[in-house]
C-alpha cells in the first residue's frame, strides 16, 4: 500500500466517507464526481469505489498523493484519508468522529491511557 518511494508504481490513497454522507445507491457516482472535480483542478488520477463507504484514488507519484489528500480532506463527505500507514482526518469531521478514529486534530494516534486505581 503506497510507499513505493519514487518508483514507477501506482500509489493508493484510501478515502473513507462519513456515515451520513454515504449514498444509498453506493459510492460509485461519488467516486466519479471526485475524479471529475480533481481533473477540473488539473489533477489526473483515477478514483474507484471499493465499498459503500470507501474509495481508492490511484496516483502516479507522491506529489499527486499529497494533492489527493488535500482535496479529499477538504470535502465535507470525507471522514479520513489513509496513505502509507498514516491517517489524515477530514477537516469537517465532528469531535465524536475524531474520537472514534482515535486520533487528535493533527492526525496523530492517541495513546491509550493507562488506568490506575492509585
Amino acid at each position: 500500500m503506497g510507499g513505493m518511494g519514487g518508483g514507477g508504481g501506482m500509489e493508493m490513497v484510501f478515502i473513507s466517507l462519513r456515515e451520513e454522507h454515504i449514498p444509498e445507491e453506493g459510492s460509485e457516482r461519488m467516486a466519479a464526481g471526485f475524479q471529475e472535480m480533481m481533473l477540473t483542478g488539473g489533477l489526473q488520477v483515477s478514483v474507484v469505489a471499493v465499498d459503500n463507504n470507501q474509495m481508492i484514488a490511484l496516483a502516479n507519484n507522491v506529489l499527486q498523493v499529497m494533492e489527493v489528500r488535500k482535496f479529499a480532506c477538504n470535502m465535507e463527505q470525507v471522514l479520513k484519508v489513509e496513505y502509507d500507514k498514516k491517517t489524515f482526518p477530514g477537516y469537517h469531521i465532528t469531535e465524536e468522529e475524531r474520537e472514534s478514529l482515535n486520533i487528535d486534530e493533527n492526525g496523530n494516534k492517541i495513546k491509550d491511557e493507562v488506568k490506575s486505581d492509585l
